[in-house]
């Protein structure tokens, strides 16, 4: 009789765990990662068979085309996308993008050093969307108008302006 308890007990553990695993989504996710890590990744590049280094100059990915195209709309349509009273005195410092299409842009106004203004922009063919406008405030960025999506659409790829070149370049 114990060992039936045992065995009872043991079997009610083994599905109380599978239903916490699954309500969690702890499964989907590893499985996901595990066919991912498993499968044979096309190559981004071709191999190099000589031993000289590729002329990076004349090579832009796709990736960064789209991005710098992206960055060069946004100031070309400035006054769209800032907010009326930072129009006259807005520089912009720097471009984090989310993805492609959706990007924040840091800026500063009234001459500051520093980035005092941030932008999220959402891009959609031609369409420029401001969808927030954060300042900056005594513990990071305050929401000034719009949408906070700040914590779910984290800053991932950043571009800044290189001087020397003359470019945007992706900093990260």
């Amino acid at each position: 009789m114990f060992k039936q308890k045992k065995i009872f007990l043991v079997v009610l553990l083994v599905i109380g765990v599978a239903i916490v695993a699954w309500k969690t989504g702890f499964w989907g996710e590893n499985l996901e990662l595990l066919s991912k890590r498993s499968s044979l990744a096309p190559l981004e590049e071709p191999l190099q068979t000589t031993s000289t280094p590729p002329n990076t100059a004349t090579f832009v990915s796709p990736l960064k085309d789209a991005r710098i195209t992206l960055i060069a709309k946004i100031l070309a349509s400035r006054d769209s996308v800032l907010p009326k009273e930072d129009r006259a005195t807005a520089d912009f410092l720097r471009f984090w993008f989310y993805a492609d299409d959706e990007v924040y842009a840091e800026y500063t106004v009234d001459g500051s050093t520093t980035a005092n203004r941030m932008l999220f922009i959402a891009a959609r063919g031609d369409t420029l969307t401001r969808i927030a406008l954060y300042g900056a405030g005594q513990n990071g960025w305050e929401l000034l108008e719009g949408k906070d999506i700040l914590l779910t659409k984290p800053q991932k790829d950043l571009y800044v302006y290189n001087a020397a070149s003359k470019q945007w370049m992706r900093a990260n």
